[in-house]
């Protein structure tokens, strides 16, 4: 798995919000696959970070807020309602930069991995880095 993701191949876990996952080639009876923008959830991605930053008409909002918005505005999170905690995560994730970090913790006993074992997968970008 480690070495699938070194080759920028997407493991099987669900995509973050804002993307979906892409067949790009079959080996055999395996298919590699890709993680590629959700345009309508891209959108809303792009929309969480400019509320963070500018707002909506009365400057920066902060996370309660974003979500109080977004759920007024009957945005939904994959069919669900927004919590604070999808929001901070959307917003302190490196993913939407276009680097995803796959193995950052050990599965068999939780402990998080030093930065060097980290596997690297370059994904399309939703946030510029200027964001």
């Amino acid at each position: 798995m480690r070495r699938n993701a070194k080759s920028g191949y997407w493991n099987g876990a669900v995509p973050p919000f804002g993307y979906t996952t892409e067949i790009v080639e079959m080996r055999g009876p395996k298919a590699k696959k890709r993680l590629v923008i959700a345009p309508s959830e891209a959108l809303q991605v792009q929309q969480i970070f400019r509320m963070k930053r500018i707002g909506v008409g009365q400057g920066p909002m902060g996370y309660k807020k974003i979500v109080c918005h977004l759920n007024a505005s009957r945005a939904t999170l994959r069919g669900r309602k927004w919590h604070v905690s999808n929001v901070k995560d959307i917003l302190q994730r490196s993913t939407y930069r276009g680097k995803h970090f796959y193995g950052v913790h050990d599965v068999r006993n939780g402990v998080k991995r030093p930065e060097a074992e980290w596997q690297v997968i370059t994904v399309p970008t939703i946030i510029p880095e200027t964001e």
